[in-house]
C-alpha cells in the first residue's frame, strides 16, 4: 500500500439523516469538568441540523475513510484519514441539503448545502470528523461527528444582492452579515468549519479568585483541546468582493441612528439599527447554533441556564478574541464590508445605544469618538475617547460587555480638553464635573500591587457586580468574565524610577496581577456594604447587586478640583491617598431626536452620580447625637488645620448631600500660649468646624464653621479668657497664581481681667471689658469679629503650609460689648477706635503716646511684642485760639503677651495729646502758642467712683521764648461723672493756677468745684 491514504479503509456509504442526528450526534460539543470520578465531564451537544427535516429517512451520500489506528484524527497532519466527505447527492439522486439549526437575527432558520468532494480535487469539501465525547456513568466515551469544510448558506426567498444576519450565539446584537445563495444569481456565501478545535473549559464554572486561594491562571485560554469540536467562519462566495461583516454590540445596548430604512419613514422621529462592522478574518472561531439544542438536567448535560451562562462567559469571549486576533478590518456598515456599497459613498455619522453612549463613526467604519457622558453646567464638558484604537473599539463592541480597566495603554493620551472636539490623535478626555467639583479618571497612574485607584468599569451585560450571597457569580470576582482582561484589566503599577525624577514611574500592564485586582474589587464592594453610614452608599450598593444595571463606573477616582469656597481644605487632608471619589458613575442619558438637526446629539447633561467619603484615619466617629471630638494635633504647633471628614453625595448630576467636620488648633492667640479650654472644650485648644451646603438660587454655597462656643484661657493676669463664638473658613486666593490662601475669621468676646490698684485698695479697671470681678461669664467683654488666622500653601504642594495669626482686620462692636460699670471706658465716655499692635522696635511712645502714671503697677510693654486698644478722649475745646480744633486726645491701653506676675501688669496706659507728635508733651495752638505739660497721672476716687486724669505743670509758651506765667504752676483735672451710675455720660474738667506750686493733697481738695460738663 502506498499514498496518503495508506492504511485507511475507504468506501462509499449512505447514512440516514435521522441517524446522523440521533445516533452520531452531528454538530458541536462543549465539555466542562464534573466532580464525578467516573463521569469526569459533562457538556452540551448543539446539533448542526435537524434530523427530521426535510425528511428523516433521507439517505445522505458520503465517501468514507477510516483509519483504525487514528479514528479521532488525533495524529494526522490533515483531518482526512477518518472522515465522511459529502458527495452532494442523496441515495434517491436529490441534492443533499441540511435544515440547519443556524438562524438569522429574526429567527429564520437557514439551509446549508454541503460543498461536494472528493477532497483530492476540492480541499474545502464539506465533511464530518469524529470526536470523542464525555464519558458516561460506566466510563465509556460517547462520540459525535463535527463538520469541517464549506457549506453554502441558503435562505428563504432571497433576492439577489440582499443580505441576511447570521446570529453567532444567543444574542441578536452579535451577528455576521452575509449574502445567501440565489438560484441563477449569487453563488452564496459559505459557512466554513474547522474541526479539532478546543471545546473543553477546564476552569468553568469560574470560581471566586483570591490571592490566598488555590492558584488560578486567569490568563490561560478559556477553552483547551482536552475535548474538541468544530469552529467556523463565514467566507464570501468564490470571486465575490469584500468580506463577511461581523457586528457585535452590547446586549441591550445596540447602536441606533438615522438608518436608511426606519428613520426615513414618516416624520423621521424613530431611530433604526446602525451596523458599524469589522471584516471577518479567515481564522475560525466558535459559531454555534442553538435552535435545535435541548437542555439537560445538570448531571448528564448542561441545563438551559448553564448553557446560556456558558455562551456568555466562555464561547462569546473566545469568539471575540479570535476575531480580534485575526486582524479584522473596519467598515462603516455591513454593506460596505460586503462591498455592496461604494466606499466613496460612506459618510461619518453618529449612533447611540439605549444607555446614551454616543458613538461617532467615520467614513472608514472607524469609531472616531465614544462619548461617555457630558455636563452642560456651567459650560460644556465631555468625557470621551477620541480616535479609539482597534482594541478599545473592539471592547465597546462586545456583546457581553464587562470592561474592567486598570491601565491606560489603549485609552489614548489623557486630555483636559472637554470641549468635545477631537484632534487627529487618540486621546481620552478624562475629566468631568458635577457643579464645581471636578473629577479626573487617571486610569492606571496610581496603582500599587493590591491597592488600586481610578479603576474604570463599563458594564453592558447582566449579572451583579458584587453579591455577597453569591461571590462566585459576581462579575468582579471572576476575571474570566471580563472583556479583554489581559489588555485592559492588567494593572500598571507604580515602580521605582531608575533615573529620577520622578521617584516613581508607571510600569507596563501586568496580566499576572489580575487575581490581586479581582480580590481588591471584591473587598472594595464589600467594604461599601459594611459602612456604618449606609445612606451614603445606598445607591452604590444597590447597583452592585442589580444584575440589570448597565453604565460606567469609576472607583477611587481622583478629585481634580473642588469648589472655591472649600479649596483650602486640601491642606487639612492628612491622608491624601484616601481623599478621592469613592465612586463616580454615568447612567442613562436621553438622546434627542431632532429631525431638523444635522445629526444625533446629546442635548442634555448626562445622569451622573458619585460619592466622596473621606474620613481621617485617626478620627473616631461619635455616637449619634454627640458632637464630634478633635484628634490630637501635631505636638509643638501653634496652629494646625485638619479635615476629619468630608462627605459629598452626588445624584442626578447635582450635589444631594454635603457634610464635613474639620478642626482648627489655636495654641496661641495674641501671642499668648493657650493653657486650657473652658467647659465643652478639649485638651488640644482646638475648634471643631462643621461644613454645610446651600443652594442659593442655583449657586452652590459651601461653608465651614463652628456651631458651638469655645473659650480659651491663658497664664496672663490681663485676660480672663478669649471667647470664640464663631469661626468661619473662607477662600481669599483660589490659587490662580500658584498660591492658595484661606482665612479663618474668629468672632466672640475678649474677656479682660480687672486690673487691681497697687495699694490693694481695689479695682482699677482700665481694660474695661469683661466678666465682673471674680466671675467667669460667657458673652461678656469686648465683642470682636474677623480676628484671623491665615493659611497659605502652594497649589503644587498642599503640605507646605504656613499659618499667620492676624489681628490687623479685627473689628469691634461696642453695642454688643459689655463694659464694666466702674471701668475707664464708661467713666471717661471713651470712643473705641480699634486695635493697634507693635513690636519691640515700635513702642507706644514711638507712636506718639505719652506714658501715664497710674495707681496700678503697670510695668510697660517696651521690649516685647504688644497689642493695644486705641480710644478717642474728648477733652472739650481750648477756645478761639484753636479755631475749630477740639481738644480730642488719643488714649491707649496696651498689653504684652506675657504678664503673669501677681500684682504687676505687663501693660501701659498712654495718652496722645492733640497737636502733638512723636510722644511730645506740647500742644500747638495756631503754630504760635504752645501749651506744655509736665506729668500725667490717672487715679481713681473710690468715694466718687470716678477716674481722675491730672495734667501738671501746664504752661503757655509764646514763639518758644516766653513762658506764661513765668512762675507758679497750672493743674488740669479731667474726671468722669460721679453720678453716672455706671453709664457713660460725659466728662468734667477743672483747671487751677497757683503762684506757688500746691501739693497734690491741696489740689485734690479743689476737685469738687467743677467748671461744668461737656458731652
Amino acid at each position: 500500500m502506498s499514498g496518503a491514504a495508506r492504511g485507511c479503509i475507504r468506501f462509499p456509504v449512505f447514512l440516514q439523516r435521522q441517524f446522523l442526528h440521533d445516533g452520531w450526534n452531528w454538530g458541536f460539543q462543549f465539555q466542562i469538568p464534573h466532580d464525578d470520578p467516573v463521569r469526569s465531564a459533562i457538556g452540551e451537544w448543539l446539533p448542526l441540523a435537524f434530523g427530521h427535516l426535510p425528511n428523516p429517512g433521507d439517505m445522505l451520500g458520503f465517501d468514507a475513510s477510516y483509519d483504525p489506528s487514528d479514528p479521532w484524527n488525533a495524529h494526522a497532519i490533515a483531518a482526512d484519514r477518518s472522515v465522511l466527505v459529502f458527495t452532494g447527492q442523496n441515495q434517491d439522486g436529490t441534492a443533499t441539503v441540511l435544515s440547519s439549526c443556524y438562524a438569522t437575527t429574526y429567527g429564520e432558520l437557514l439551509t446549508l448545502a454541503p460543498v461536494a468532494g472528493p477532497l483530492d480535487t476540492q480541499p474545502d469539501a464539506a465533511r464530518f470528523l469524529f470526536n470523542a465525547g464525555a464519558p458516561d456513568d460506566k466510563g465509556n466515551h460517547d462520540f459525535q461527528i463535527a463538520p469541517e469544510g464549506d457549506f453554502v448558506i441558503h435562505a428563504h426567498g432571497p433576492s439577489d444582492g440582499g443580505t441576511y444576519d447570521l446570529i453567532c450565539g444567543l444574542q441578536g446584537t452579535e451577528f455576521v452579515a452575509f449574502q445567501p445563495f440565489v438560484d441563477g444569481g449569487y453563488a452564496g456565501d459559505r459557512l466554513r468549519f474547522t474541526a479539532r478545535s478546543p471545546a473543553y473549559a477546564p476552569r468553568y464554572p469560574f470560581t471566586e479568585v483570591s490571592p490566598v486561594g488555590a492558584p488560578v491562571d486567569v490568563n490561560a485560554p478559556l477553552l483547551d483541546a482536552t475535548y474538541t469540536s468544530s469552529w467556523g467562519t463565514v467566507a464570501r462566495a468564490p470571486g465575490a468582493p469584500g468580506a463577511a461583516a461581523y457586528v457585535a454590540q452590547p446586549k441591550g445596548a445596540a447602536l441606533y441612528g438615522r438608518d436608511a430604512l426606519i428613520h426615513s419613514l414618516g416624520e423621521k422621529t424613530l431611530f433604526g439599527p446602525m451596523t458599524p462592522s469589522v471584516t471577518l478574518p479567515s481564522s475560525a472561531f466558535p459559531v454555534v447554533p442553538y435552535a435545535g439544542s435541548s437542555a439537560g438536567d445538570g448531571v448528564t448535560a448542561l441545563t438551559a441556564e448553564q448553557m446560556a451562562d456558558f455562551e456568555r462567559q466562555v464561547v462569546s469571549p473566545t469568539r471575540r478574541r479570535r476575531i480580534a486576533d485575526g486582524g479584522a478590518g473596519m467598515a462603516s456598515s455591513k454593506a460596505h464590508a460586503l462591498k455592496l456599497a461604494d466606499m466613496g459613498t460612506a459618510t461619518p455619522y453618529n449612533t447611540t445605544t439605549p444607555s446614551g453612549l454616543l458613538v461617532t463613526v467615520d467614513a472608514a467604519g472607524q469609531w472616531s469618538k465614544i462619548l461617555l457622558g457630558q455636563n452642560l453646567s456651567p459650560s460644556l464638558r465631555q468625557m470621551s475617547f477620541c480616535n479609539p484604537d482597534a482594541k478599545l473599539q473592539q471592547a465597546f463592541a462586545t456583546s457581553d460587555l464587562f470592561l474592567v480597566t486598570a491601565n491606560a495603554a489603549h485609552l489614548g493620551a489623557f486630555s483636559a480638553d472637554g470641549s468635545g472636539t477631537c484632534g487627529p490623535s487618540a486621546t481620552f478626555a478624562n475629566r468631568i464635573n458635577v457643579g464645581d467639583w471636578s473629577f479626573e479618571a487617571a486610569v492606571g497612574q496610581n496603582n500599587r500591587y493590591g491597592d488600586y485607584a481610578d479603576v474604570m468599569i463599563v458594564k453592558g451585560r447582566r449579572g451583579p457586580l458584587w453579591d455577597p450571597q453569591n461571590p462566585a457569580g459576581s462579575l468582579v470576582a471572576s476575571p474570566d468574565m471580563w472583556t479583554q482582561k489581559d489588555v485592559f484589566a492588567a494593572p500598571s503599577d507604580l515602580v521605582p524610577n531608575p533615573a529620577p525624577p520622578p521617584d516613581e514611574t508607571v510600569a507596563a500592564p501586568n496580566p499576572d496581577e489580575l487575581t490581586a485586582l479581582s480580590y481588591w474589587l471584591q473587598r472594595y464592594f464589600q467594604d461599601a456594604l459594611d459602612q456604618a453610614e449606609p445612606a451614603y452608599f445606598a445607591k452604590f450598593n444597590a447597583i452592585a447587586k442589580d444584575p440589570a444595571w448597565t453604565g460606567i463606573l469609576f472607583l477611587r477616582m481622583k478629585i481634580n478640583s473642588i469648589p472655591d469656597d472649600l479649596v483650602g481644605i486640601v491642606a487639612g487632608v492628612q491622608a491624601p491617598e484616601l481623599f478621592n471619589a469613592h465612586h463616580f458613575g454615568i447612567e442613562i442619558s436621553q438622546i434627542a431626536n431632532d429631525p431638523a438637526a444635522p445629526d444625533i446629539e446629546l442635548t442634555t447633561s448626562s445622569s451622573m452620580f458619585g460619592l466622596i467619603y473621606y474620613v481621617d484615619p485617626a478620627y473616631i466617629a461619635p455616637p449619634p447625637g454627640i458632637d464630634p471630638q478633635p484628634v490630637p494635633p501635631t505636638a509643638g504647633t501653634d496652629y494646625q488645620f485638619r479635615v476629619l471628614t468630608l462627605k459629598a453625595l452626588f445624584e442626578n448630576t447635582a450635589v444631594q448631600r454635603f457634610q464635613s467636620d474639620a478642626q482648627l488648633t489655636l495654641n496661641r492667640l495674641f501671642d499668648m500660649p493657650v493653657v486650657s479650654m473652658g467647659e465643652g472644650g478639649n485638651p488640644y485648644a482646638t475648634l471643631v468646624l462643621r461644613g454645610s451646603y446651600q443652594d442659593n438660587g442655583g449657586r452652590a454655597v459651601y461653608s465651614l464653621g463652628t456651631t458651638a462656643t469655645s473659650t480659651f484661657y491663658f497664664d496672663n493676669n490681663l485676660f480672663t479668657k478669649i471667647e470664640v463664638d464663631s469661626a468661619q473658613m473662607s477662600t481669599r486666593d483660589g490659587g490662580a497664581n500658584g498660591q492658595i490662601a484661606s482665612w479663618f475669621a474668629l468672632s466672640g468676646f475678649l474677656d479682660f481681667a480687672v486690673v487691681q490698684a497697687n495699694d490693694s485698695s481695689g479695682a482699677f479697671d482700665i481694660l474695661s471689658f469683661g466678666s465682673d470681678a471674680g466671675e467667669d461669664q460667657l458673652r461678656r467683654g469686648l465683642a470682636y469679629s474677623n480676628l484671623g488666622v491665615q493659611m497659605t500653601f502652594p497649589v503644587a504642594d498642599p503640605t507646605a503650609i504656613a499659618f499667620a495669626f492676624s489681628a490687623s482686620e479685627i473689628r469691634f462692636d461696642t453695642q454688643t460689648s459689655t463694659p464694666r460699670p466702674d471701668s475707664l471706658f464708661v467713666n471717661f465716655a471713651l470712643g473705641l477706635q480699634g486695635l493697634v499692635q507693635g513690636t519691640a522696635q515700635t513702642s507706644p511712645e514711638a507712636g506718639g503716646f505719652l506714658n501715664v502714671v497710674t495707681d496700678a503697677t503697670l510695668t510697660g510693654v517696651n521690649g516685647d511684642r504688644w497689642y493695644g486698644l486705641a480710644y478717642q478722649l474728648n477733652m472739650g475745646t481750648p477756645g478761639n485760639l484753636a479755631g475749630t480744633i477740639g481738644l480730642t486726645s488719643g488714649l491707649l491701653t496696651a498689653w504684652a503677651p506675657v504678664s503673669a506676675d501677681a500684682g504687676r501688669y505687663r501693660a501701659s496706659l498712654g495718652i496722645q495729646l492733640p497737636g502733638t507728635g512723636g510722644g511730645a508733651n506740647l500742644i500747638s495752638l495756631q503754630n504760635v502758642l504752645r501749651l506744655s505739660i509736665g506729668q500725667m497721672w490717672l487715679t481713681y476716687d473710690r468715694d466718687k467712683r470716678s477716674f481722675l486724669l491730672m495734667l501738671t505743670e501746664i504752661a503757655l509758651k509764646f514763639m518758644g521764648l516766653l513762658k506764661i506765667p513765668p512762675s507758679g504752676s497750672t493743674l488740669f483735672y479731667l474726671f468722669g461723672n460721679p453720678q453716672s451710675e455706671g453709664k457713660a455720660s460725659g466728662l468734667g474738667w477743672y483747671a487751677m493756677y497757683n503762684n506757688t506750686p500746691a501739693s497734690r493733697s491741696k489740689s485734690a481738695r479743689l476737685l469738687g468745684k467743677a467748671r461744668g460738663w461737656t458731652e
